[in-house]
């Protein structure tokens, strides 16, 4: 098997690495796809001068100061260059020649990939991976363009990725360099990143260009597999039908529980990307695809 060459994402990633900590002029951004609404919500900054809050300066000797606080570890760009690398993307092969079965093959080995990768940063308890830097929970509301058991949940910002979590070494990321990385790490085009922030259990939110997380809590009880079961070509796209299987044996239900969902890749700088997936949780299960596609 033939992996892609990411040498185009190294210049972006390095560059936003560099000025990761500057905050973005975008109050608020969340992704939206085609036709969709997105609400940009701001929140409103707290005028000192009429809360009436008096302060009273207290003078502290600096002999009775201790200072304990160890320094901070901050990782690479060349560190997080190597997370992308060792990503190991596989080569999508579709030709204006290609047949069916060879399509179809080539969306069981995208389907396999992008199910296990998008669950590292889209799935549940993603907030583990991040370097939280222990603020309150941001609760937002009237935001569209997100999956609908995302609305009305909490926020938490952060400040970087982990590249040694035992160790406390995180590389710090904005919003806009920690979204270019997934975008590198995983192979996704800009949408393919919106669609899947829309229709995941976890997603991100830049707030005055800082990286704010919804880190999903739950399971995939009652689900047994997802499947492909055809798919859609256009020019530079490909869309694949599927279906998450709920068996009927397994779980105790009358009938099979079926839910379609569709994921879609496009050719972009020469590479086949993820470019829009309409079902987060259905992909997941594609990394152990049980399907007649062999």
């Amino acid at each position: 098997m033939r992996w892609v060459n990411k040498e185009r994402d190294r210049v972006k990633i390095n560059g936003l690495l560099l000025c990761a900590c500057i905050s973005g002029s975008v109050l608020l951004s969340s992704c939206g796809t085609g036709n969709e609404e997105v609400t940009d919500t701001s929140v409103p900054e707290t005028d000192m001068s009429e809360t009436g809050i008096q302060t009273e300066i207290v003078t502290t000797e600096l002999s009775e100061i201790v200072i304990s606080e160890e320094p901070v570890q901050t990782a690479s760009s060349e560190d997080v260059m190597r997370l992308i690398d060792e990503s190991e993307r596989p080569e999508i092969i579709i030709t204006d020649n290609s047949g069916f079965e060879e399509i179809m093959l080539a969306g069981k080995m995208a389907g396999e990939y992008y199910g296990r990768a998008a669950e590292e940063f889209f799935g549940f308890g993603i907030e583990y991976d991040w370097k939280n830097i222990g603020g309150e929970w941001l609760q937002i509301d009237g935001i569209t363009g997100i999956a609908p058991y995302l609305v009305n949940s909490g926020y938490r910002e952060f400040s970087g990725y982990y590249t040694d979590r035992d160790k406390d070494i995180f590389a710090p990321m904005d919003y806009e360099a920690a979204k270019q990385f997934i975008m590198a790490r995983i192979g996704l085009t800009e949408k393919g990143f919106c669609e899947l922030c829309q229709n995941s259990p976890s997603n991100y939110l830049g707030i005055d260009g800082a990286l704010y997380i919804n880190s999903g809590d739950g399971g995939q009880a009652g689900w047994s597999y997802s499947r492909i079961t055809g798919y859609d070509m256009s020019e530079n796209s490909v869309t694949y039908s599927c279906e998450r299987v709920g068996d009927a044996e397994e779980w105790s239900y009358e009938e099979d529980i079926i839910a379609p969902f569709t994921f879609t890749l496009a050719l972009e700088d020469g590479v086949w990307k993820l470019d829009g997936c309409s079902y987060g949780e259905g992909l997941f299960d594609l990394a152990g695809i049980e399907s007649e596609i062999e």
